[in-house]
């Protein structure tokens, strides 16, 4: 690819959230901003409204260094690097991908974990992103927070550590220690209650000490404000990270 000008020298992601998606480009990672946001309505037809809204704001006309294509909150999980082969995890297509149309499955390496990140998409929403961008990365936004959360950990203690990833009617879970990632999930949630439910039985399920383990929130004042006031109740060590609410952080954390 040539770089001779700005304008191929720039970066596309495109995220795709369970209620529409979001166009972010800029002349290099750190500075890609939001350039178009669409909601996607109940019975809207999603790939209908994405399609218009790719050749509306000219996306196939650019030529970029990179683009990536950020799955958020598709249904995921975690295998062991030597479960790679598609023949050896196939299993479990149809527990991630039920209720759900034709899928293909993705996946993603994340080597400071030594897993394999196993994800699906709708069958007609790759062929078209697959189609229209070639070149494109398709990644789930669990993949580059892991590695996020993993070198987050403030210390060497034995002390716990619990990421919180606050989005719209979404949490992501991070559970870290000195071994490593221990737990990753992510949930969909209706009112900040159900979010405190979430968390505190992740808190129970791997007996966590309220008094001297940690959770960390991160997100936009928004989305975290009513989930951190409650949570402050139960546990001593809360602590918050404000998110650019110009670039989320999986997209910041994008190598």
């Amino acid at each position: 690819m040539k770089l001779e000008t700005a304008k191929q020298n720039r970066i596309l992601s495109i995220r795709l959230l369970p209620d529409g998606f979001s166009f972010y480009t800029g002349p290099n990672k750190e500075s890609q901003l939001l350039t178009y946001s669409s909601t996607i309505r109940p019975g809207d037809d999603y790939l209908s409204l994405l399609k218009d809204a790719v050749f509306e704001n000219k996306l196939t006309e650019e030529e970029y260094l990179s683009i990536h294509i950020i799955s958020v909150g598709a249904p995921f999980t975690f295998l062991p690097d030597e479960l790679i082969s598609k023949e050896e995890y196939s299993s479990f297509f149809p527990t991630l991908s039920k209720g759900f149309g034709q899928p293909v499955y993705m996946s993603n390496s994340i080597q400071s974990i030594g897993r394999v990140l196993l994800y699906f998409m709708e069958e007609d929403l790759y062929f078209f992103l697959q189609r229209n961008f070639p070149e494109a990365h398709f990644i789930h936004q669990i993949t580059p927070l892991t590695s996020f959360y993993l070198h987050s950990k403030e210390d060497e203690t034995k002390h716990c550590d619990l990421f919180v990833h606050c989005e719209k009617q979404q949490i992501s879970l991070f559970l870290t220690s000195q071994e490593g990632i221990l737990f990753a999930n992510t949930f969909a949630y209706h009112s900040p209650n159900d979010a405190i439910y979430y968390i505190m039985n992740t808190f129970q399920q791997f007996k966590f000490d309220q008094l001297t383990d940690r959770i960390l929130l991160n997100g936009t004042t928004e989305y975290t404000s009513e989930i951190r006031s409650i949570l402050q109740k139960y546990v001593s060590n809360v602590t918050f990270r404000e998110d650019d609410k110009k670039q989320p952080l999986d997209i910041t954390t994008l190598s």
